[in-house]
């Protein structure tokens, strides 16, 4: 078995190869655009899977299909491997992008065309796929229909099918990361897989890999919960006292203040669960996450302590507020904070590429889940006392098992 494999996604302009790449990386750090021809230039990613290593690369679109057909004919029936003839032939700069894919092309294991179902099967498509099924048996060539309509994806597929092209279906602005693996599976399964175990095991090393990433995103995503709530637990809001008690005024004030510092943590952890799950560029629109009236506890210095601090040039004391560990805040945050991610995933990884994606909440609220309120009031209890003990790895074993079964 070798140890490096290529899978290169080829297509013509704007067909969605850049979403596809997405979502089989499992994050949106790619340059995801409805203005056709946007990437520019090849994007290799290599992902170590053990033993061996696959290198996924994104091509431009297929520029001049009708040119590349004829080169590639001529150059069969003079017994020159066609990609590698038109690499070396072609310097004119109109064809940059043409030889870049061939070239991607020359050394890929997988060739997976990425095709738009959604008009008829016309000239320009009928070379595209003549020109692939040229490249010789070193390559395996599989088709996603990305976009379809469904008064032409039968002739789609019947072209493709008389190619021996194997032919799947996926909407990459749709698909959640469940999908992906549903999509290695039948792409193993396939004709042209099945003649190629060596290919096959390679796609099911990157489907592993992929749920091993997954099952890491919900591990963290379940410490992130449990930090943040720890943390939030032990949060204060300061005032200095000035009057002897405080003031109703002084208790407003602090539980405004504490509310900000509270909505702007959940605010910060919301950002990093995103970017746990790879989507950095899906921007989010919800509403505050803030205590509720019942939620807050205030904690008010001595007699002896106020006493003392009139004293010329004693300091004034400071009243202070926090999370009651008796009230339903650690349900409370921990049950919309599952919520959010369950909402979170919903989303494709294509669809967050494009940077114009918006999760929109702005009612607040994100559903919620079904944890154990007494564990969890527990945790709250001694996270706000800093004594964790075993319950900070009881919680977030509690945790991964809620986001595995409401996320999958």
């Amino acid at each position: 078995m070798k140890s490096l494999y290529k899978l290169a996604i080829v297509g013509r302009p704007n067909d969605g190869k850049s979403s596809i790449f997405a979502n089989f990386l499992g994050d949106d750090n790619v340059a995801v655009s409805p203005i056709p021809g946007e990437t520019k230039r090849i994007a290799p990613r290599e992902i170590n899977l053990g033993e061996v290593s696959i290198e996924v690369v994104d091509t431009p679109g297929l520029q001049h299909p009708e040119t590349v057909f004829f080169k590639f004919r001529e150059y069969a029936q003079a017994g020159r491997n066609p990609a590698a003839a038109f690499i070396e032939e072609f310097s004119d700069p109109r064809f940059a992008h043409d030889v870049e894919i061939m070239k991607a092309l020359q050394e890929a294991d997988i060739c997976m065309l990425i095709v738009n179902a959604d008009n008829i099967f016309a000239h320009t498509q009928k070379c595209l796929l003549d020109s692939l099924s040229m490249l010789g048996s070193k390559t395996a060539i599989v088709a996603l229909i990305n976009r379809k309509d469904d008064e032409y994806v039968s002739q789609w597929r019947a072209e493709l099918g008389a190619r021996g092209i194997d032919a799947f279906e996926f909407d990459a602005f749709k698909s959640k990361f469940s999908d992906c693996a549903k999509l290695f599976d039948g792409i193993c399964a396939s004709a042209s897989m099945r003649a190629r175990s060596d290919l096959a095991g390679v796609l099911r090393a990157l489907k592993e890999n992929r749920q091993n990433v997954w099952l890491g995103n919900i591990s963290a995503a379940a410490g992130e919960i449990l930090n943040s709530l720890k943390d939030l637990m032990n949060m204060r809001a300061r005032l200095e006292m000035r009057e002897f008690s405080l003031s109703e005024a002084e208790r407003g004030r602090l539980a405004k203040d504490f509310s900000r510092d509270v909505s702007r943590f959940v605010v910060s952890f919301r950002g990093e669960i995103l970017r746990r799950f790879g989507y950095s560029g899906l921007r989010l629109n919800a509403g505050d996450f803030v205590p509720r009236e019942g939620e807050i506890m205030y904690f008010v210095p001595n007699v002896f302590a106020r006493i003392l601090a009139r004293l010329p040039f004693m300091k004034k004391p400071a009243a202070s507020c926090g999370i009651s560990p008796k009230s339903g805040f650690a349900e409370r945050f921990a049950n919309d904070a599952v919520g959010f991610c369950r909402a979170l995933v919903s989303f494709s990884y294509a669809q967050s590429a494009t940077r114009e994606c918006q999760m929109n909440f702005a009612g607040g609220g994100f559903g919620g889940a079904e944890l154990d309120s007494e564990k969890l009031m527990r945790f709250a209890a001694r996270a706000a006392r800093g004594d964790e003990s075993d319950s900070f790895y009881e919680m977030q074993g509690v945790l991964k098992d809620e986001l595995a079964r409401r996320i999958a």
